[in-house]
């Protein structure tokens, strides 16, 4: 996939490389079919089959998903980081609620078990006291609280649930807006 699409599909860039597009892709169309009630047609079967099929070849070696950076595109500090791992979990949950709708259990259970193993691996890899807080390291080296930090508790990994949004509200919360990142 690009990386970038430009001015409403007319160009695109490709300078950011693997954003995690593909688990964007997979959570948001899998979340759209099953918000709508529909299965998805040939054309989106073979979408949500590629992103799957990415995915899988992106897992590192301590189970987290592998990008170069973010939808941010680096203008922040970023790399292996939270919210591509947190989206592939939510795409894979709700990619199993829609191979449960179109009837294929065992894929559903497959998919279900690949998002628990993954879900273990963010505790391991993300998972850190962060300016006090019992929450996630947006990525390895990151030191302080970023907006995204709440994507893991948003998909229903919620080990670190209170401790985070107490962070998110205490730290990022001004005016009633929110800042990307502390500081």
């Amino acid at each position: 996939m690009p990386s970038s699409i430009i001015s409403q599909g007319s160009d695109f860039w490709n300078g950011a490389h693997d954003r995690g597009d593909a688990s964007m892709v997979l959570y948001g169309l899998s979340r759209f079919l099953l918000a709508t009630g529909r299965t998805p047609d040939d054309g989106q079967k073979r979408l949500l089959n590629y992103c799957t099929a990415y995915i899988d070849s992106k897992i590192t070696p301590d189970g987290v998903v592998f990008s170069d950076t973010d939808e941010l595109e680096n203008r922040i500090s970023s790399g292996i980081n939270l919210n591509t791992s947190s989206l592939t979990y939510g795409g894979w949950r709700c990619y199993a609620a829609l191979l449960e709708r179109m009837g294929d259990s065992e894929g559903a259970k497959r998919y279900i078990e690949k998002s628990e193993v993954l879900a273990e691996a963010i505790e391991r890899y993300f998972g850190e006291v962060v300016s006090g807080y019992e929450t996630y390291a947006y990525h390895k080296g990151c030191e302080v609280i970023r907006a995204w930090n709440c994507l893991p508790v948003y998909m229903g990994i919620e080990n670190r649930a209170d401790a985070t949004l107490e962070a998110i509200d205490s730290l990022l919360w001004s005016g009633g807006s929110c800042r990307t990142t502390e500081g």
